[in-house]
């Protein structure tokens, strides 16, 4: 049976992303990352009240991708389980409500957009199979945060030979220079989810290039749901959760030799800078 972990699967596009798969595709195991266990395992038993699933086809697995002690036991969870992974799905985010923007909710945006997808890489890795996908939550707003920098910083961030080393000084940077006051003269735009989303379609960019795992044939991309009515999003969005588990779930299941480190939006491969 082939595996499958959704970050962030209690609530909105996480939710609908599990929906999809545990009524679409009876093919995989599922494991539902929750931050919190409570909620978790009520979505869990929701799914399994609407789709009939076998409950050992369908799990919660405690995932709060901003502590490194739970992703592991995430993963030695999925390893005893199931003995490895074909999709990973990146979908836990956080964005500030309204504008406010300052060093604590940087670092917040930060930990669980940029260094929560690393972490919960880095964890997952090394549990891929042959031809395992892996998808990263996205948005749009990274294109928008980079058209917004200043030349220099847009020169560091669109290096073909980006490092994960280079890539996290700028996310020092960053939070660096909203702390002492100076993000917009060193030519940050004021949106730290704009920039969280950067960086992490910046990170799958560089994962896939230099990914030199065990398993073979992985594709590693990042996609944009669109603006859906989720918590985070607010309710005036044109979409539905639904509507951008539908736009995304088409990475989990791309044919050989599909591009890998790409940038998905509306149903196609984009620049990561257009």
């Amino acid at each position: 049976m082939r595996t499958a972990l959704v970050s962030g699967g209690n609530k909105g596009i996480g939710f609908e992303l599990c929906r999809i798969l545990a009524k679409e595709h009876p093919e995989f195991r599922l494991f539902l990352g929750a931050r919190d266990p409570e909620r978790g395992k009520a979505a869990v038993n929701s799914l399994l009240s609407e789709t009939g699933a076998d409950p050992d086809r369908l799990c919660f697995v405690q995932l709060d991708v901003e502590d490194p002690k739970s992703v592991e036991a995430a993963a030695r969870v999925v390893q005893e389980k199931s003995g490895g992974l074909d999709v990973l799905i990146n979908n836990a985010g956080w964005a500030a409500k309204g504008s406010r923007f300052d060093a604590e909710v940087v670092r917040q945006t930060l930990a669980v957009n940029f260094l929560g997808v690393a972490r919960v890489c880095d964890a997952f890795f090394p549990l891929l199979r042959d031809g395992a996908r892996v998808v990263t939550v996205s948005s749009r707003a990274g294109l928008w945060g980079y058209k917004g920098i200043s030349p220099e910083l847009q020169a560091r961030f669109s290096k073909e030979d980006l490092s994960l080393e280079e890539l996290q000084t700028l996310a020092n940077e960053f939070l660096s220079d909203v702390q002492s006051s100076d993000a917009v003269k060193k030519g940050w735009v004021r949106n730290s989810y704009q920039i969280s989303k950067l960086l992490v379609s910046m990170y799958t960019r560089i994962l896939a290039r230099d990914y030199q795992g065990p398993a073979k044939d992985v594709l590693i991309n990042a996609g944009c749901p669109g603006w859906c009515r989720t918590d985070m999003a607010g309710d005036q969005a044109p979409l539905s959760a639904e509507d951008g588990a539908r736009a995304l779930i088409p990475l989990a299941f791309l044919p050989l030799a599909s591009p890998t480190g790409k940038f998905w939006y509306d149903g196609a491969f984009r620049s990561f800078y257009e």
